[in-house]
Order: C-alpha cells, then structure tokens, then sequence
C-alpha cells in the first residue's frame, strides 16, 4: 500500500454531512491553547484539517489514507496552515509505528512535515510531539525525543496526544510504570479515546498486570464490539498469560476486521507457544513469502522464530529489523522476545539501543 499525495474527493463525498459539526467540538481540545492564531483561515480548510483529524483517530489503513488526503487538500487550499502539516506528521508516524508503511518512508516524513509546521509556528506542541516520535522510533535518539516530548507538554499541558506518546516512549526505555502513568494522563484528558484505550492495555500487558486490562479491553468491546484494535490487545494479552484459546479467538476476530501483518504474527506466535508447530510455520513462510513483494515488518518475523525456540534465525531477523529501524523501539520491552533475553547476541542489540539509564 502506497502513500502519495492523491486525491480523495470520492472518499470525501461519502462522509456524512454531520461529521464536521461532530467532530470540531471533539477535536477541539487538541489545540495547543498557546498556540500562534493563524490568520484569515477559511472554514473550508479548516473542515478538511478536521476531517483528517478524524480518520487519523480510527487506526485503520483506509483512515490513514483518507487522513493523508484531507490534510493535503488542506495545505493545497492554504500552505501556510501549520496544524495540516503536523497533522500530516502525525499520520506519518502511525503509519510507520503500526507498520503499515516501511519505517525508511515513514519516519522521515514525519520530521520533515513536522519541521515544516514549526517553521510556520513554533510553539505548535504537535508538531514537537511528531517530532519527537520519529526521532525515538527511528533514529533512536531518545535525548531529543525526551527533549521534544516535554516541549510538547510545557506548550499544553492538556494535549492527550503528546501523554500518549509520552507514555510509548517510556515502553521503548522499559519503564512499563512510567508509560502507564502518562497513558493515565493522557486518558483523563481524554477518556472517550479507544486507541488510547488500546495504548493504556498494552502497557499493563508489559508491566504483567494482565486483569487490568483485560478489564479495559473488554470495557472498550462493550462500547463498540467491532473495534478491531481492542481484539487485537486483548489477544495479545491472553497470549503473555499463556490463555492460548482465548488468545487464539480474539486475534482471529481481530483478523476478520481488518488484517495486518501484525495481527497474523501474532496468531503465529499463539500456535508456536501453544506447540502447533506447523501452524506457526505455515505462517512464518506466509509472511516471508508476501515479504517479497510487498512490506512485511522483519521484526515480526524474528517474534515467530522468538517463540519456535529458533534463536539463530529470530537473532538474524531482529539484526535486520534493526538495520531498517523497523520496530526495533519496543525489544526491551517486548515479552515476544522473552526466549531470547539469555542470549547474549541478544544483550548487545540491547546495548546498541543506547537508551538512557
């Protein structure tokens, strides 16, 4: 899946009417208050900055596009609107974390449109928040990051967003306590936020604090049962608990409502660490396959052999992950690895991390 600029007025025409007048109240808040007023902006660019708003919060690759488009329909109207193009760092920077789009094409965009915004206004706290992302995930330079991620916050103190990634950084240091403790804060300043939500779980899933979100995870199910993502951590956590059918059952759910390479390592790993050796082969060759002509993150392939007991091959991959800076944030962390922390080739990928003590 390729990420250009192109135009969405077909996906544009079947939005609903209402979603501007919706989404405006709730997207409000993102705003740095601080932040330089931009002059003579007409409502029309600024219902398209909105609109990507909105689809940069659903977390799907169709929404990714569609919030690509709206954000450069909105620098094409006006290319002097700051927030559309930290708007399109944003979207970057997902696009690169999830591993929808390889990091090398990801990552630098990010910096680049974020640098753009924070040239137009600099006291602009998402741009310094997208910023900070990509200087973390990708170039892994965790002093920067820190430095951009408390500009971020001292600029608004109330920006969910910049608590959120906050909290991601401190999962890269494995500071699990930490990240939850800014995932907190992101989540009161904005409680209705199922990605946030999905964050919040994952990080109580690292720290082995498995009923909490459980909990939260079937709380956000309750709301809306088809979201996708929610299935997704909850799998992920009954597979760290070792509750291998129910894993198993919420990641195929998770897999029905929109498949990643992702959601399909993951079922692999619960079949190798449920002993189902073939399964998790078949899908280990899979992914390897489809890695040949389309975008297949090496991490995941390193978490299957991680979890086969494969230490030669998951080493290889995980060196090549981190060659191309793909995924390679969250491995002292990550309990996918757990098989191989012994190990001491495994030791010095830790070390060439260079995170801070």
């Amino acid at each position: 899946l390729e990420f250009v600029w192109f135009d969405v007025e077909d996906l544009q025409n079947d939005v609903a009417h209402d979603i501007s007048g919706n989404i405006q109240t709730t997207l409000a808040p993102l705003q740095a208050p601080k932040a330089v007023q931009h002059k003579r902006l007409d409502p029309e660019t600024h219902e398209l900055y909105l609109r990507g708003r909105y689809f940069l919060a659903r977390r799907s690759a169709e929404s990714m596009t569609a919030a690509v488009g709206y954000f450069q329909q909105a620098i094409q109207r006006d290319p002097r609107y700051a927030q559309a193009y930290a708007g399109l760092a944003a979207t970057y920077d997902m696009l690169g974390s999830i591993e929808w789009l390889p990091p090398n094409k990801a990552f630098p965009s990010a910096i680049e449109f974020a640098n753009k915004a924070l040239q137009l206004d600099d006291t602009l706290s998402e741009a310094y928040t997208a910023r900070a992302v990509a200087e973390c995930y990708y170039e892994l330079n965790w002093v920067a990051a820190d430095r951009d991620f408390q500009r971020a916050i001292a600029l608004d103190p109330s920006s969910a967003l910049a608590h959120h990634w906050y909290g991601e950084y401190f999962t890269g240091l494995g500071d699990a306590e930490r990240a939850i403790s800014e995932l907190k804060i992101a989540r009161q300043l904005d409680p209705l936020s199922f990605p946030l939500n999905m964050a919040l779980a994952r990080m109580y899933r690292e720290a082995h604090r498995y009923d909490e979100g459980i909990q939260l995870c079937k709380q956000t199910l309750n709301m809306d049962p088809d979201f996708g993502m929610a299935h997704w951590a909850l799998g992920q956590i009954y597979l760290a608990k070792r509750q291998y059918v129910d894993a198993l059952s919420e990641l195929k759910r998770a897999n029905e409502l929109g498949t990643t390479p992702l959601v399909v390592c993951d079922i692999g790993c619960v079949y190798a660490a449920m002993g189902k050796k073939r399964e998790a082969r078949a899908i280990l060759n899979s992914l390897r396959k489809k890695g040949q002509f389309s975008y297949v993150p090496s991490y995941l392939i390193a978490s299957i052999y991680s979890q086969l007991g494969e230490r030669d091959e998951a080493l290889q991959w995980l060196n090549k992950a981190f060659d191309e800076r793909d995924g390679i944030s969250y491995l002292a962390a990550d309990p996918m690895m757990d098989p191989l922390r012994s190990d001491p080739r495994f030791a010095h990928l830790i070390e060439r991390l260079h995170i801070p003590k």
